[in-house]
C-alpha cells in the first residue's frame, strides 16, 4: 500500500516494490513541479475554482506547482471569486491576473484575497491561507505596503514599509527611518501618485511663532498680534505651504527668504496670503498668493 508525506502528498517507496523506479521518478517529479512550475488557472465561469488533490502513485496534481495564476482570458468573471485548495500546510505563491479581486483560500478556513493586477507569497497552516510580509522593521511602528501600488524610485534593496501616522503617510520620516538602515534613499527621488499635504492648523498672538514641519507641510497660522516667524525642519523637508490668516493690521515678519527679483512681497493686512517655501541649495525660495478673498 503506497503513503504520502503529509503535506504534499508525495509518494513514498514501499518495501519490496517490483518496479521501484516508478514511484521514485514520480517523487521527483512532483518535487520538480513543486520547486519550479506554474499553474494557470483559467475561468470558465463565474463561479468559484477548486483546486483538487486525489492521492496517487502515478503522476502530479493541479495542487502540486509552486506558482498559481489566475486568469480570466474568456472575460467571464463579473465580480470577485474563491480560488479553494485542499486542507494541507504548504507555501504558496498567487498571482491574480483578472480585473477582479480573487480570494485564495483552504476548503474549510480563511484565505487571503489580491486586488487586480497584483500577486502575494502566501502560507497555509492547513486550516488557513495568510499572506506573507517580509518586514525588517518592528511591526508596532511600521505596516506592510498594501496591494495597491506606490511608486517609489530609490537605490536598489529598498525596505518595503511605511510609516503610518494619525493622519496619513509620512514620507519624510519614512525617508529618515528607512535611510538610518544603510543610505538606501540617500540622494534619492520618491514619487508619490496622489499625494495630500497634511495640515497644521496654528493659532498665535505672541511676539514669534515657529512653524514645526514635522507637525504638517501645508500650516493654517491665525494672527492676532505682531508675529515674527521660525521654520523649524527635523525630516528634512524641502517644500510647504503657509496660509496666513491676519486678523488686523499686524505685522508679519519672514525668516531670511530669498524672493523673485530679491524684493519680498507686502503682506496683506486684515487679509489672507498663501505662502509656499521650497528649499534649493540650504535656502529657502518663496512665492505668494497675496490677498486671498
Amino acid at each position: 500500500m503506497t503513503t504520502f508525506t503529509n503535506n504534499f502528498r508525495i509518494p513514498h517507496l514501499d518495501q519490496n516494490i517490483a518496479q521501484p523506479e516508478i514511484p521514485e521518478n514520480v517523487a521527483k517529479d512532483i518535487m520538480d513541479s513543486i520547486t519550479g512550475s506554474i499553474k494557470v488557472i483559467e475561468t470558465i465561469d463565474t463561479n468559484n475554482i477548486t483546486v483538487a488533490h486525489v492521492d496517487t502513485a502515478y503522476g502530479t496534481t493541479d495542487y502540486q506547482n509552486f506558482m498559481f495564476k489566475v486568469k480570466d482570458t474568456g472575460a467571464f468573471l463579473t465580480g470577485g471569486i474563491s480560488v479553494i485548495f485542499p486542507d494541507y500546510a504548504r507555501t504558496y505563491v498567487f498571482i491574480n491576473d483578472t480585473d477582479y479581486g480573487i480570494t485564495f483560500k483552504t476548503a474549510s478556513g480563511s484565505g487571503i484575497t489580491l486586488l487586480a493586477g497584483t500577486n502575494a507569497y502566501g502560507y497555509s497552516d492547513g486550516t488557513n491561507i495568510i499572506r506573507m510580509d517580509f518586514n525588517t522593521i518592528a511591526p508596532s511602528t511600521y505596516i506592510a505596503l498594501p496591494d495597491t501600488q506606490l511608486d517609489f524610485l530609490a537605490g536598489p534593496g529598498f525596505a518595503s514599509v511605511i510609516n503610518a501616522t494619525s493622519d496619513g503617510l509620512d514620507w519624510y520620516d519614512m525617508a529618515e527611518k528607512v535611510d538610518s538602515l544603510g543610505g538606501l534613499l540617500t540622494n534619492a527621488l520618491i514619487h508619490m501618485k496622489n499625494y495630500s499635504f497634511f495640515e497644521n492648523v496654528e493659532s498665535g498672538s505672541g511676539a514669534t511663532h515657529d512653524i514645526d514641519l514635522s507637525n504638517g507641510n501645508y500650516a493654517v497660522y491665525s494672527a492676532s498680534a505682531n508675529t515674527t516667524f521660525t521654520f523649524t525642519t527635523t525630516h528634512n523637508a524641502t517644500e510647504f505651504k503657509l496660509l496666513i490668516i491676519n486678523t488686523g493690521a499686524f505685522t508679519m515678519t519672514l525668516p531670511t527668504v530669498m524672493w523673485s527679483g530679491g524684493v519680498a512681497p507686502t503682506l496683506t493686512q486684515s487679509g489672507t496670503d498663501l505662502l509656499t517655501f521650497v528649499k534649493i541649495n540650504e535656502n529657502w525660495v518663496g512665492s505668494a498668493i497675496l490677498n486671498i478673498s
